[in-house]
């Protein structure tokens, strides 16, 4: 772990701030490949990734972790950091990406909520983000919380329960789908951050600030985006919202991590950094177009079998079974409920008779229903 002296403007601090980071062996990373910046979750730190950086070390990346302003390690005690909250952390995260990292255009990766810091980050710079990768990220709850409206005693009294053992051993139990994993040393090493001078009055200040809101954001973040996903998460609801980051970005696409939740970093290290290495060399594969309407945006494959379950490729979907080598139909080919094959269907046979389609592949007729389960 090292400590960067970063300079940020006086509405953030008066002076540098002592910023720890680490990254992998310089001598590892590959010439003219954009260098990695990963971003921890909320009130978490840059030991998050201690499992993740070795492994994108091993596969040739230039990647760095840094601790977020209020967060983990960064200097929190000095007395003079004016604020704690969004506009700072992010003010703090571009000084650092400019001084210590030399400005360099960066794959961004957040997890948790630091996706949303990411999200943020990439919508206010888009000249510092390549490439976004999203780790099972908070971008559609915006907010910190309850804790913004609580009197002062009360907000005290919610960050002594934040940093407690009982609440980190329960929150370390349900991250993980391999309780194997979810050990004492884990809790240790998650609130280590919380025994730092400091911590307790930068979490109130944030939590009080408002935290992020990027939400609306969303839509308009063009950068090519990797969303990674713990299929077991039960912190962040991948029914939920998984999918809506392929649905609501340009360019997104997402990939599941099996027998993992909500922290595929820690979880699954290794799938972790395959895919974002593979991302970062190749991006993301091109669209396929839909068969039907000969679009764009894809969202069921008609060829199967109905025996393999969805998986999700960019804006593609499909199932295991036909590996999308099927009749395919877009979200603009539905009526109602995008999910009703037997609309999709209806909708397809008018747009045939009409005489719409020149297709090369029209769905067939008698494709079997329930197949997305």
């Amino acid at each position: 772990m090292r400590r960067f002296p970063v300079e940020v403007p006086e509405s953030v601090a008066k002076g540098e701030i002592g910023t720890n980071f680490v990254q992998t062996d310089e001598s590892t990373g590959k010439q003219g490949e954009d260098p990695i910046l990963m971003l921890h979750g909320f009130d978490s730190s840059l030991l998050e990734f201690r499992r993740l950086l070795p492994k994108l070390g091993e596969l040739g990346a230039e990647a760095y972790a840094v601790d977020v302003l209020g967060w983990g390690f960064t200097d929190l005690a000095s007395g003079e950091i004016k604020s704690f909250g969004a506009e700072a952390k992010r003010t703090h995260l571009k000084a650092f990406w400019q001084q210590a990292m030399g400005g360099r255009p960066m794959v961004l990766v957040g997890a948790s909520l630091g996706g949303a810091i990411a999200l943020d980050f990439a919508h206010e710079f888009p000249e510092a983000v390549k490439k976004l990768v999203l780790i099972d990220a908070q971008g559609f709850i915006d907010g910190s919380g309850p804790g913004a409206s609580l009197p002062g005693p009360l907000a005290k009294l919610g960050i002594s329960v934040l940093g407690s053992k009982p609440l980190r051993s329960l929150a370390n139990q349900m991250s993980y789908t391999d309780k194997s994993l979810a050990t004492e040393d884990a809790v240790r090493v998650g609130r280590l951050h919380t025994m730092c001078d400091g911590w307790a009055d930068a979490s109130l200040q944030y939590m009080s600030s408002g935290g992020f809101a990027v939400s609306t954001k969303v839509p308009s973040i063009n950068q090519e985006t990797l969303v990674l996903w713990g299929r077991q998460d039960k912190i962040l609801d991948p029914k939920l919202y998984a999918e809506r980051f392929v649905d609501e970005m340009p360019d997104a696409r997402l990939v599941w991590v099996e027998e993992c939740g909500h922290v595929p970093h820690l979880e699954q290290p290794d799938e972790t950094a395959k895919a974002i290495v593979s991302f970062v060399k190749d991006g993301n594969p091109a669209k396929e177009v839909c068969g039907t309407c000969q679009g764009s945006e894809l969202q069921a494959c008609y060829n199967c079998d109905g025996l393999g379950s969805y998986k999700t490729y960019g804006v593609v979907v499909t199932c295991k079974a036909c590996r999308g080598s099927g009749n395919i139909l877009c979200r603009s080919c539905f009526k109602g409920d995008p999910w009703d094959i037997k609309a999709a269907r209806t909708r397809a046979e008018e747009r045939r008779k009409d005489g719409l389609l020149g297709l090369r592949n029209p769905p067939p007729l008698d494709a079997p229903d329930g197949f997305l389960q």
